[in-house]
């Protein structure tokens, strides 16, 4: 029983503490600044498209005030890799399909894997949901890769959408649509939360004692809806890459970045979803010696990690309004 509580505390612990950090854009809090990173490192591709720089919105008021000394060092280690990325994407534009072609997919996939690592509400929801329903490797292997497909997918049909029929592709352009389909994601993951609650409760109401294992099982449906209410906001790392290499006339370039990035983003969140998959498995499997333990712990599991989605999708929903 102490070792079950041990696993159960530590789960709870990587949810509910860096849950919050993770819910966080990456770009809206650099370090000793009150402007987005973005803005700063790629003012070249607001000049170079012949149109002025975008205003910074004004920080968050709302959320932690001080940054995680380890999400600071992943700001940095992002702005680095997109420096290099814009250099390559210069070499790109005058020697297509050269070396540096190739070098551009093999960096996207690290920035991919870096990217994931900081701060984004992806990787809680892929936590929370694996807590809420058992789950399979297979399945957190899926749900990892599902939710950041998604979201790149988003990027990418956003910045194409400006391009072609708005012919407005800029950074000040994607904020603007990023803004409008960032309440509709969040309310989406609140109100999927609240039908997991919904969902758990009703299956200890109709389900007996002896079979309480076969309840809150993870499906694919429920991780495509997830995937698709959290996929909504498109990933702003992918944006960046497709903005300056729509700038520099590479944009097939910038497309192809997608899937290594895609792939990166996914291995780090998929590693995640493997982790929780296994402490919650872990810890079921101490609690078996007591019947009443193991019903009780995983009665817990299943609200908890409903929950703590109902409440990441409301703190990012109302902290936008009122931020």
């Amino acid at each position: 029983m102490k070792t079950f509580t041990t696993v159960l505390a530590a789960v709870l612990f990587c949810l509910l503490f860096l849950g919050p950090a993770w819910s966080q854009n990456p770009f809206l809090t650099p370090p000793g600044q009150g402007q987005k990173p973005d803005q700063a490192d790629h003012s070249n591709l607001d000049r170079n498209q012949g149109e002025p720089r975008a205003r910074p919105r004004p920080t968050p008021t709302t959320g932690p005030k001080i940054t995680p000394p380890f999400f600071a060092k992943i700001a940095a280690l992002q702005r680095d890799l997109r420096q290099k990325i814009t250099a390559y994407a210069r070499e790109i534009q005058e020697k297509p399909w050269g070396r540096a072609t190739w070098q551009l997919m093999a960096l996207s996939l690290v920035y991919g894997i870096v990217h994931a690592l900081g701060p984004g509400h992806g990787k809680s929801i892929v936590c929370s949901y694996f807590l809420s329903r058992r789950g399979t490797m297979k399945q957190a292997l899926l749900f990892g890769n599902l939710i950041t497909a998604t979201h790149i997918l988003s990027a990418v049909i956003v910045v194409l959408g400006l391009s072609w029929f708005m012919g407005r592709a800029n950074i000040a352009a994607f904020h603007s649509v990023e803004g409008r389909l960032e309440s509709v994601s969040y309310l989406l993951i609140m109100l999927v939360g609240v039908f997991l609650l919904g969902k758990t409760i009703l299956e200890w109401r109709t389900t007996p004692q002896e079979h309480t294992e076969d309840c809150s099982r993870a499906s694919t449906r429920d991780m495509l809806t997830l995937s698709l209410a959290t996929g909504l906001m498109p990933c702003p790392g992918a944006a960046l890459i497709l903005l300056f290499t729509l700038s520099l006339d590479v944009f097939w370039a910038g497309l192809l970045a997608m899937v290594p990035l895609a792939l990166g983003m996914g291995l780090t969140a998929s590693a995640l979803g493997v982790f929780t998959v296994g402490s919650t498995g872990l810890a079921l499997n101490l609690s078996r010696r007591s019947k009443r333990t193991f019903i009780l712990a995983h009665r817990i599991m299943a609200c908890l990690g409903a929950l703590v989605i109902i409440v990441l999708g409301a703190s990012l929903f109302f902290g936008m309004r009122f931020s």
